[in-house]
């Protein structure tokens, strides 16, 4: 016999509680195939199997709750950390083509390289390798 839903379950259940047959063969067949249509290898009365069933049901919707948080704390914590991350990599582009605007404006009025990087505080082989893009 296999699985049964739960609702099958509960019917069982319900028929173990309420309906006694008229041989002991019968209630033996009954329980045993009861216990492996619940899974449960050790014998139980009706509250133990309804209190496990709802224990598993409770541990089940606790798991999905749980999944549910932690999927959204992961997400904000992902955004955040993107977007400061974001916001270092803009502000470092940023100050490099700014830097970049400078050395080009120093450049064509005649300043040289040991200035600029003197006055921008910048290595000097940065403002060579602006120097010779422009050629």
């Amino acid at each position: 016999m296999g699985k049964l839903g739960e609702n099958e379950v509960w019917i069982m259940i319900f028929l173990k509680s309420y309906i006694r047959f008229g041989n002991t063969e019968n209630n033996n067949i009954f329980d045993k195939n009861l216990k492996q249509i619940t899974g449960r290898t050790e014998t139980m009365g009706i509250e133990e199997m309804v209190l496990d069933m709802e224990r598993k049901r409770g541990e089940k919707r606790g798991f999905e709750r749980g999944e549910k948080l932690g999927l959204e704390r992961g997400r904000k914590l992902g955004w955040e950390r993107g977007e400061k991350r974001g916001l270092v990599r803009g502000e470092k582009r940023g100050i490099e083509q700014r830097n970049r605007e400078v050395i080009l404006n120093m450049l064509q009025k005649n300043f040289t390289d040991e200035t600029i990087a003197d006055l921008i505080e910048i290595p000097i082989d940065y403002v060579q390798k602006i120097r010779a893009s422009l050629k």
